[in-house]
């Protein structure tokens, strides 16, 4: 139980008080647990030097003015307690000065006047524990200190650069103080200043905390989870598609975005939600790929700023054919996969209009830019490869490897006869010089989200059979399979 006196009061009606108290908690069969506060009833009974029955308690309860816990010995009936303190005529009638509070505890107004706050914490452990608190004395000035403390959000989300007001609610409505203080478990992650105001730095979670600046060391919590703001992303692409110093090459890129410095490297990871679930996607690289309009970032642009692959399976752990039927005739751009991916209604290679289909299931598609990609036609074919324009689509053996199988000896890349766009910087820095047939688990990194990650699709027809299109095996080496079975889908895109 928690005793706050702020006020000196009249020696005999205070120790009286304090007798009186005390009768009580032993008679309840509690015991005390409490710690020393400089203005408590006691410590101002020592100095008064009262040579009263409360000197013979002052070694052995001595009341702070932070919260105190008592321990039951029995149990704690809130009943019996009004009936009891009632009848030693602590106080006039359990029906007037026991009064239930909205959140369970109960305020108990003594004969002196004293309003303290019973609520009863029972664990576990210890069924029977219970918590006071001085609430105060009618008709004084007594400080009133803070019982309690919310926040009008437990759980937020915010983009970088994004913001969220907390808000903080103290109780009673009479608290003489109710300041806060504010704190970030992670200020890279999120900060927070003295209004409650929050400010995502980048991804992560934070738990901001609130607390009570009384004395009473109320606290309340907030988990922040910090997600990628891609239009903030499509500012930096611009950027990097207009600084020439950045290369297909380049392992970082760094530019000013609305007088801020904004860093992004190779292999970094970022997140998107596809229907409203969290998606991780990695950067493949930057200045890559070929953009269809090459005014999208305003002025004239070859090359799209930032390529990124999907790091979890769009679909999660749905598998999806490349196919309906098992061929890989026409190549890419005759799939259902990338009609299923692009919102495409034919086989054109070239498509117009905005993304369609998975895509329009993605947070960040407005942000997304159309680009070109080769392909196969033909699976043995190497001068059958051609272009076709996507918003989504799946990465092809020669952007993955350098070279082909060495248990192939007529195969270029992978398990494809053909070239079908370059290497990504992130795979050039992370393939090792590892044969594709070998085991690489730098290529493992795909997530269905849950069960086994088995392999997942490439766009490129493998290179000596008409039914399959290649894929990476779940030990980072190459595979094939059935235009008509089934893998994970890890698009990529641009933006």
């Amino acid at each position: 139980m928690k005793n706050k006196f702020m006020e000196k009061q009249n020696g005999i009606t205070l120790i009286a008080l304090v007798v009186t108290i005390v009768v009580l908690l032993i008679l309840a069969g509690i015991t005390i647990m409490y710690t020393m506060g400089e203005n408590s009833i006691f410590k101002k009974a020592q100095e008064a030097k009262d040579k009263t029955e409360v000197a013979k308690w002052q070694e052995r309860l001595e009341v702070s003015k932070g919260p105190v816990i008592i321990e039951g010995l029995g149990t704690f009936d809130i009943e019996k307690y009004k009936d009891y303190i009632e009848k030693q005529e602590i106080i006039e009638n359990k029906n007037t000065d026991v009064v239930e509070n909205e959140d369970g505890t109960y305020n108990v107004t003594t004969k002196p006047g004293y309003i303290f706050r019973i609520e009863l914490v029972p664990s576990k452990e210890k069924p029977t524990d219970a918590k006071i608190e001085y609430a105060g004395k009618n008709g004084t000035t007594d400080k009133i200190y803070v019982q309690s403390i919310t926040l009008n959000k437990t759980e937020e989300t915010i983009v970088e650069d994004g913001t969220t007001k907390l808000t903080a609610t103290v109780s009673p409505d009479n608290a003489e103080n109710k300041e806060v203080e504010w704190k970030s478990s992670d200020e890279t992650i999120a900060t927070v200043d003295n209004t409650g105001l929050v400010i995502g730095i980048k991804l992560g979670e934070v738990t901001i905390t609130a607390k009570t600046k009384d004395g009473s060391n109320k606290t309340a919590e907030c988990k922040i989870t910090v997600e990628t703001n891609w239009e903030l992303m499509s500012k930096i692409a611009k950027e990097i598609a207009n600084d020439s110093s950045i290369t297909s090459s380049s392992n970082q890129a760094t530019v000013t975005v609305e007088e801020k410095s904004k860093t992004i490297n190779v292999g970094g990871i970022y997140d998107v939600r596809y229907n409203g679930e969290k998606r991780r996607v990695r950067v493949l690289g930057f200045k890559h790929d070929d953009l269809v309009d090459t005014t999208v970032y305003g002025g004239t642009h070859t090359k799209a700023g930032i390529s990124f692959e999907f790091y979890d399976f769009i679909i999660g752990n749905t598998s999806k054919s490349m196919n309906n039927s098992a061929t890989n005739s026409g190549g890419w751009a005759v799939t259902q996969m990338r009609k299923d991916l692009n919102g495409y209604n034919n086989n054109d290679a070239v498509q117009s209009g905005t993304i369609g289909g998975l895509g329009t299931n993605l947070n960040n598609r407005s942000y997304i830019k159309q680009v070109k990609k080769n392909y196969i036609a033909i699976y043995n074919d190497a001068n059958s490869v051609t272009t076709c324009n996507d918003y989504l689509w799946i990465l092809s053996c020669s952007e993955v490897w350098s070279k082909g199988r060495s248990d192939l000896s007529s195969t270029k890349y992978g398990t494809a006869i053909g070239k079908e766009g370059n290497q990504y910087k992130w795979y050039k820095d992370n393939e090792n010089g590892i044969d594709p047939s070998a085991s690489n688990s730098n290529f493992i990194n795909k997530s269905p989200l849950s069960g086994n990650t088995n392999w997942w699709w490439l766009r490129s027809p493998i290179y000596d059979g008409n039914v399959y299109f290649c894929g990476v095996n779940s030990n980072g080496s190459s595979t094939a399979g059935s235009a008509s079975g089934t893998g994970g889908v890890a698009p990529g895109f641009c933006i």
